[in-house]
């Protein structure tokens, strides 16, 4: 059967099919994304210069607990290659930045100078800043393409 034959009330998706189903997008309007995001960036700075890196990283970490399930609920309700790997990527360069900021943060309260790439100046400074940015493409993903339907 080709899939011009196929119904969504006929067939049962294939692997094939689920690899050629072109994902579902809504209305999106991502403005209150944006407003949140900011204002959760301006929070994260606040709690740095306020408390420093330990309070810093800990609101992090609960960021990134908050993005590490959302992007287990696309992967558990998407079958959508892009958004699957959209998701993926997302959730590994969050890890990867929370990752720097923990050791950085720590090593500059000990000896001031940071672990990773010392040569980059101000990496760490920029870490949350990428981790809320993978957050606001998390959010983005479950408000802009439907889910399955199951």
């Amino acid at each position: 059967m080709s899939d011009d034959e196929l119904t969504s009330d006929e067939a049962e998706p294939t692997a094939d099919s689920e690899k050629s189903q072109k994902p579902m997008r809504r209305n999106f309007n991502p403005m209150p994304f944006y407003f949140r995001t900011a204002i959760m960036i301006l929070i994260s700075y606040f709690v740095f210069y306020a408390f420093g890196y330990s309070l810093l990283i800990m609101f992090m970490l609960l960021i990134e607990v908050n993005l590490l399930r959302r992007t287990w609920e696309i992967l558990s309700s998407y079958s959508y290659g892009f958004v699957r790997k959209a998701a993926y990527f997302n959730a590994g360069q969050s890890i990867v930045y929370l990752i720097i900021l923990a050791i950085n943060g720590f090593t500059i309260t000990q000896s001031g100078v940071p672990f990773i790439l010392p040569e980059i100046e101000g990496l760490t400074l920029i870490c949350p800043l990428l981790i809320m940015a993978a957050l606001f493409g998390t959010t983005n993903i479950l408000q802009m393409y439907v889910p399955d339907l199951k």
